[in-house]
């Protein structure tokens, strides 16, 4: 359903990119003023993203850290990497997202 009132900022936030973005594809033809942001600890898994949105490379936690992190790959493989942790409400404030 498109937007009618494009008054408001509309923001869209993807947890886990994952390497698939077929529904950020989908939402950005729906919705083309909307600022697509994605997160994934991961770069290797932003895939195609930057296309659509912004690709932001944090793990999504409850304090600020660096963590080591095990990162499970589409190949099978499993890696141990430190991550950069952010609260939601750091990444949103960070990036503008309003909420």
């Amino acid at each position: 359903m498109p937007l009618d009132d494009n008054s408001f900022p509309c923001f869209w936030l993807t947890i886990g990119i994952g390497n698939d973005t077929r529904v950020e594809s989908m939402f950005k033809k729906i919705y083309p003023q909307c600022k697509i942001f994605g997160i994934d600890s991961n770069p290797e898994q932003f895939g195609d993203f930057d296309a659509y949105g912004t690709p932001l490379p944090f793990a999504v936690g409850v304090n600020e850290d660096v963590l080591p992190l095990v990162i499970l790959e589409k190949k099978g493989y499993v890696f141990h990497k430190e991550v950069k942790v952010m609260p939601m409400n750091i990444i949103l404030k960070d990036w503008n997202i309003k909420y």
